[in-house]
């Protein structure tokens, strides 16, 4: 799943291949692993239904946090999103704001990581699966343009004299060069099909 979800992120700076989860070699495994994390809830709701005062043991906390973090990567990597799959995920973000109140520190981690993961994997949604949306990020405006290689870069670059600048010439070298990392690292994630 994890090495999905790196595959979908890399999309989206490299504007020739797009990401097709259902070309993906481990489809099928990453789609058990999905369907374990639904059975792993429906029973963590069964659970804290039948527990007393509604309260699950650390274990059972654990595997719902996981269960939750497999379906909000399940959304960033698959074009259609479950309702069901949301209303779990929020369930789960239920279960560790209760786990929270009771002064829990495990509660309050895995609540503000679940929060976080929800919020990116919703910003990632849009321009892994959208090309109109992967095109503005990486148009001469776009936020995204600086990951892009220098020979992607030069054939962006208007005819106005601006071949030999670096990004509207604006950039600082540290910039330019932790742009070209993060770019490589995407790049390696996009050609990995194995961890």
């Amino acid at each position: 799943m994890l090495m999905a979800v790196r595959k979908a992120v890399a999309s989206i700076v490299c504007a020739e291949q797009p990401f097709d989860m259902e070309n993906q070699p481990h489809i099928e495994p990453i789609r058990a692993c999905s369907d374990a994390a639904r059975r792993n809830l429906r029973l963590g709701r069964l659970m804290r239904l039948h527990s007393p005062r509604q309260k699950l043991l650390l274990p059972d906390l654990h595997h719902i946090f996981n269960a939750a973090i497999v379906l909000m990567m399940h959304q960033v990597v698959f074009v259609n999103l479950r309702t069901q799959d949301l209303d779990d995920v929020g369930w789960a973000l239920e279960v560790f704001e209760s786990e929270a109140e009771t002064g829990s520190e495990y509660g309050r981690d895995c609540l503000g990581v679940l929060h976080d993961f929800k919020y990116l994997a919703h910003q990632l949604r849009n321009p892994i699966h959208n090309p109109d949306t992967k095109q503005v990020l990486l148009s001469d405006e776009g936020v995204l343009r600086e990951l892009l290689p220098d020979e992607a870069v030069a054939a962006m670059m208007d005819d106005r004299g601006n071949e030999g600048k670096r990004l509207g010439g604006s950039s600082s070298d540290a910039l330019y060069q932790k742009a070209a990392a993060m770019y490589q690292t995407l790049s390696c994630w996009w050609n990995a099909d194995s961890m």
